[in-house]
């Protein structure tokens, strides 16, 4: 029997998006944006992406515009679709630093209601495909695309999967609930008509550095909402053996082991 891949997507995120409200709160938005790496890792993978000056770009779920901010620096038309106003309100404030306009859609993209009389040369999604009706979403960007859309996901487990699903059961939280990867979202595609490429990004990763252990260990009580000190045996703990973590000359380093990929496809009209 042939797997339904909308639905395998679809069972996953019965829980909602948990990301989705976390990047609602303003430390977080902060704190995601303060991230040089973060901003780094954007503007090199802008270089890779085709867009050219006066082009109509749509960024799905932009953050802070760590790929929009760049595109609109190249000279592309750029529209936003976001749905936390603390993400939004950093992009207006970069944009207001660097003399740029961005157009701003707060929505999610299920919900959102784009220009009946604007069509956009490329469809961008970078790390933002919460949505539980994933054919539906991506149907909708084929339909906007002029001339490609471009998905940025995951392939295989997280490093943050990896975090929780060693320590998880271990605080007597259950088991890690793991989300669709690239080949069950190559899977939806397929079955939508659409042969999409793939492509290993072998530059992104975004270790963390802490200027000591107790940073490291501050940063493992944060994933999983520890207050105070209950847990810090198994934490120390992990520090030491769980090969995530390690002391570094300058501090401790968190390694981060995903494997980011984009995926892209020339619009069809067979989706």
């Amino acid at each position: 029997m042939i797997p339904n891949y909308a639905e395998i997507w679809r069972d996953s995120f019965k829980d909602g998006n948990g990301s989705m409200e976390l990047y609602q709160e303003e430390e977080t938005a902060k704190s995601y944006d303060a991230s040089a790496t973060i901003w780094q890792d954007g503007y090199a993978r802008t270089e890779d992406l085709p867009c050219a000056p006066g082009d109509r770009v749509l960024d799905i779920g932009c953050g802070p515009g760590v790929l929009s901010v760049p595109l609109a620096e190249r000279g592309c038309d750029v529209t936003v679709v976001e749905p936390s106003t603390a993400m939004l309100r950093l992009l207006s404030e970069h944009c207001c630093e660097k003399g740029l306009h961005i157009s701003q859609i707060h929505s999610t993209w299920e919900d959102a209601v784009l220009p009946d009389d604007i069509s956009y040369d490329y469809v961008i999604a970078s790390y933002s495909l919460g949505m539980s009706d994933i054919e539906a979403a991506l149907k909708k960007m084929n339909d906007v695309a002029g001339k490609r859309v471009f998905l940025y996901w995951f392939c295989g487990i997280t490093g943050w999967e990896r975090i929780t699903a060693d320590l998880l059961p271990k605080l007597g939280r259950g088991e890690q609930p793991y989300r669709p990867k690239t080949d069950i979202l190559y899977g939806v595609l397929a079955q939508m008509g659409i042969a999409a490429d793939v492509q290993w990004l072998e530059g992104t990763k975004f270790d963390r550095t802490f200027p000591d252990r107790q940073g490291a260990l501050e940063d493992l009580r944060k994933r999983f909402g520890v207050t105070d000190g209950r847990h810090d045996d198994l934490f120390e703990d992990y520090l030491d053996h769980g090969g995530v973590y390690r002391a570094t000359a300058d501090g401790w380093l968190y390694m981060d082991s995903t494997r980011y990929v984009c995926i892209s496809w020339k619009p069809t009209g067979r989706a």
